[in-house]
């Protein structure tokens, strides 16, 4: 035992903050977590990266406080682990099978020479872990059944509570007994009070261990199952592909002890068997041996044979059903029983050799053999694995040196890190004492304030496109630079910025828009007491994906303990949101809680156009608010609010192919294939036209023009234009929808043929005849009994109301009769909402004795029609009800969203009505 112990602990606890290089994302996590425990987080289960039962955790916490964080003191937990599996191998065996005192030397040997052991003991993850658990909870049940222990149950439970808290394959330790009991029936027939004891004192252990974890898992149980259902392979509603894939990865399993192996780096010297040739040959004879055992040997042979049989079956369908098989992470648990099959084929060749060759030839075949097999794990994992280059990518060897880096930078600058990088575990483990920041470039830039040090922007090799793309909008302000990995690969590309240019950005007298590249409109708008909007700008033209991209700078004026989210609204000229996205500043990438005091930062919203968004002039409205809904946008308190200036909008809007299916006309007029126009025209009135054009359109630009013909004069008259624009980025776009708004005046009412011209030829092309009528719609306020300019959520107001019951300067009604009003809107503005008219009767204490609630016009005139300008006249009818009491009434005119009940505001001679009505006297009399 000492020297298996030695042996095992010369090959796991040397040079493991080397080996193997680098420090991998799963135990950089690890150490978060240890970190977090230490700091008092005793937390029953690690939901994040994935989910991981804590049992490890608490394991490694303590090497993590002796020699601080890093991947040596993740990986001693491991190597020790790996060491006492070794030696409590050599017990397992020797307790199995008590006089064969070789086997259990051999299978020591074996587990500490084997590369899949080795590999993982030196590893900072949980997997480790099983194989001791199941060799000492198996081990302890098998005593308490030979030896008649109470307590070996006790421990055996112990064990396997411990195998759950550790990893989800230590659910399946009670199926391997299971199994293995249902094997060996007859064996026991006349030892059930026993098996029944030790299944209730091992099971019921273990569910007192496991309650406080099972308790968790019933408040979470997406937690529970939602990696398993992950990475399994089965199907339910495909069960041939089902069937299929587990063939495959069953075939691939079988395979993975003499010919290839788990090929993931994280897991094994990528297709390595399990054995080495000589060892594999062992294995095999090993496995008749065991199937030999079940039916011919003694009892012990047939018990023991059983137990190795049901706990590799176990663990191998743990792999054949779930993904990337053979798994060598999922499957370690059976390692032992591997090993322990390979030692008996092992220790039946060297007994056959003694008889043959002698004591002294067969103990040095048996050297070789096993010197060979070490010789080989050695070398592929000390030499091969440590040097290949590969496996140092896989390793995260270039976020430590990254990591390096930017601590070394971090004296002389303020470090922002591609948030691709600054959220890997890795490197927030190897740069949590240096001001890293995290950032997404393509969502927001932020320029520091000096404070004696440069900035400098880190992008890692996936984003070199990203960097390049950058830089030239910067070239003025630093210089972009690539770094090098050890082995001259490229590891970063570096935007370094001097102190001496951030800090000549903020001289007095320069105002911030005017210092950073964009060319922004300068605003100080304050958005409550911490941030300043100083700047924006609108792009001139829609991205390739039909977003279209609002710049904003902002300034942190003072600290800010909570993240807050931004909004930008697109509003047309009437007033209407045409457009908009909510999103955090930066994306996310760099939280306002993040943000330090003199922080300018450049931030992009991309807001997605509706495929219709017409040619004109619309303005911004831009907005911060917190969350205070457990989603997004289920409640939110507002910070600040304002409307900026106007932008011009060329009304081309890039999209896919389906644009406007089943919407549009098709037509063959060169680079148009579309049209939508209006069925019939009335004067006055605006409305939306659209192409759909090919977007080879968009590399050369195009301009049409709609025109209408008089069917009796031949007369044209130009009605809407449409202008692609010639945009090199929209080079891949399939399709661009142009839309303007037309407005038909001074013609007279009549047929028309409708006409679409290109601007380049002259080429005309017939659309159809096409209706223009007079407008229906009234443009000048009525004569009122009673003038009321009452304004209401600020597009609209009620003019004035009449009546016929309107007499002697007042409204008056009779009890059991009807009441006529006719109530006159003036529209100043669009809205987006179609809301309903309201209006109450109440009586001197507030009650509703009487009401009309409806869509203005019966329905047919809805708010959201209503044109800037537009007088409409809604007449509607309230039955006073008999019986009432005469006297003096009040009515209440007002509107509402029916959806949310939320009425509009009121104002009156500029003062806001709290009720949010306008509120008339009514002299109701007995019938």
């Amino acid at each position: 035992m000492l020297l298996l112990t030695v042996l095992a602990a010369l090959l796991r606890l040397p040079a493991l903050d080397r080996v193997p290089p680098g420090f991998q994302f799963d135990e950089a996590y690890n150490i978060l977590d240890a970190l977090d425990v230490l700091a008092g987080q005793h937390s029953l289960f690690l939901p994040a990266n994935g989910g991981r039962e804590v049992l490890y955790t608490y394991l490694q916490a303590p090497w993590v406080a002796l020699l601080g964080p890093t991947a040596q003191a993740g990986r001693v937990a491991s190597a020790l682990v790996g060491t006492v599996t070794v030696v409590a191998l050599y017990v397992f065996v020797r307790r199995i099978w008590p006089d064969r005192r070789q086997l259990a030397v051999l299978a020591g040997v074996l587990l500490a020479l084997s590369y899949w052991h080795l590999h993982f003991s030196r590893y900072g993850i949980r997997s480790i872990l099983m194989p001791l658990w199941y060799l000492l909870s198996l081990l302890a049940f098998w005593r308490g059944l030979n030896e008649g222990r109470p307590r070996q149950f006790i421990l055996s439970g112990v064990w396997a509570a411990a195998s759950v808290w550790t990893h989800p394959v230590g659910r399946l330790l009670p199926l391997v007994l299971l199994l293995w009991l249902a094997l060996t029936m007859p064996a026991h027939r006349e030892h059930k009070r026993a098996v029944a004891k030790g299944i209730a004192l091992t099971g019921t252990t273990a569910l007192v261990l496991f309650a406080p974890l099972a308790g968790y898992f019933y408040q979470h149980p997406l937690q529970f199952y939602a990696h398993a259902s992950d990475v399994s392979m089965i199907d339910p509603g495909d069960w041939i592909d089902t069937l299929v894939a587990l063939a495959q990865n069953a075939w691939r399993v079988l395979l993975m002890f003499n010919v290839r192996g788990d090929t993931a780096w994280i897991h094994n010297w990528p297709g390595r068997p399990v054995f080495d040739l000589p060892i594999g040959l062992a294995f095999l004879l090993g496995v008749v041996l065991v199937l030999r055992g079940l039916g011919e040997g003694s009892r012990t042979e047939r018990l023991s044979s059983a137990l190795l049989l049901a706990w590799s079956v176990t663990l191998i369908a743990v792999s054949v059903i779930t993904d990337m098989a053979p798994n060598f992470s999922r499957m370690i648990g059976a390692l032992p029983v591997f090993v322990i099959i390979a030692a008996l084929g092992l220790d039946w060749l060297a007994s056959q050799a003694e008889r043959r060759l002698g004591h002294a030839a067969a103990m040095a075949a048996l050297a070789g053999v096993l010197t060979l097999s070490g010789g080989l794990t050695s070398y592929d994992y000390f030499v091969r694995l440590a040097t290949a280059a590969r496996s140092l990518g896989e390793d995260d060897t270039d976020q430590v040196e990254a990591a390096a880096i930017q601590s070394s930078a971090a004296t002389s600058h303020t470090v922002f890190l591609a948030e691709l990088w600054s959220q890997h575990a890795t490197m927030q483990v190897l740069t949590r004492d240096i001001d890293l920041r995290s950032l997404n470039p393509e969502a927001a830039m932020v320029l520091p304030q000096a404070e004696g040090k440069g900035a400098l922007y880190a992008f890692p090799p996936e984003q070199k496109a990203i960097a390049e793309a950058l830089f030239p909008t910067w070239t003025d302000w630093g210089e972009l630079t690539t770094v090098h990995d050890a082995q001259g690969r490229d590891l970063l590309y570096v935007l370094t910025i001097p102190e001496q240019r951030l800090a000549a950005a903020r001289r007095p007298g320069i105002e911030p828009a005017k210092a950073v590249p964009g060319n922004l409109h300068p605003t100080d708008l304050a958005f409550g007491d911490a941030i300043k909007l100083r700047g924006w700008r609108v792009a001139d033209q829609p991205e390739a994906d039909g977003r279209l991209v609002v710049t904003l700078l902002w300034e942190c004026v003072a600290p800010l303990d909570r993240d807050l989210t931004a909004y930008v609204h697109l509003i047309d000229s009437d007033g209407v949101k045409v457009a908009q996205v909510d999103q955090e500043p930066g994306a996310g990438s760099y939280e306002v809680s993040e943000w330090r005091v003199g922080d300018l930062l450049l931030d992009y919203y991309p807001v997605p156009l509706p495929t219709i968004m017409p040619a004109g002039e619309y303005h911004l409205d831009v907005g911060l608010y917190r969350l205070s809904g457990a989603q997004a946008g289920a409640s939110h308190a507002a910070i600040a609010s304002a409307r900026l200036g106007a932008f011009p909008f060329g009304g081309a809007v890039p999209t896919s192919a389906d644009a406007l299916t089943g919407a549009v006309t098709p037509i063959a007029a060169g680079d148009v294939l579309a049209v939508r126009l209006p069925a019939q025209i009335e004067l006055l009135e605006p409305m939306v036209a659209a192409l759909v054009v090919d977007g080879r359109a968009a590399l050369t630009g195009g301009e049409w023009r709609l025109q209408l013909v008089s069917a009796s004069t031949g007369l044209s008259e130009t009605v809407g234009t449409f202008v692609c624009p010639q945009v090199s980025g929209w080079a891949e776009v399939e399709r661009v929808v142009l839309a303007s708004t037309l407005l038909v005046s001074g013609i007279a009412p009549g047929d028309y043929s409708l006409q679409l011209v290109d601007q380049t030829d002259g080429h005309a092309v017939d659309l159809g005849p096409v209706s223009v009528r007079s407008s229906q719609r009234v443009w000048a306020l009525p004569r009122v009994d009673i003038e009321l300019d009452a304004r209401l959520g600020g597009w609209v107001r009620l003019a004035g109301l009449s009546s016929t019951s309107f007499t002697e300067g007042q409204i008056q009604a009779k009890a059991g009769e009807d009441l006529a009003l006719s109530l006159t809107w003036q529209a100043k503005a669009k809205t987006s909402q179609s809301l309903s008219t309201f209006v109450h009767l109440v009586n001197a204490n507030g009650q509703i004795v009487t009401q009309y609630d409806g869509v203005p016009l019966a329905g047919s005139c809805p708010t959201t029609d209503w044109l800037p300008g537009e007088v409409v006249t809604d007449t509607i009818t309230l039955s006073i009800p008999q019986g009432i009491s005469a006297g003096a009434y009040r009515l209440l005119i007002g509107l509402y969203d029916p959806v949310s009940g939320q009425r509009e505001s009121v104002e009156q001679e500029g003062t806001p009505i709290a009720e949010a009505a306008v509120s008339l006297l009514v002299q109701v009399t007995e019938d």
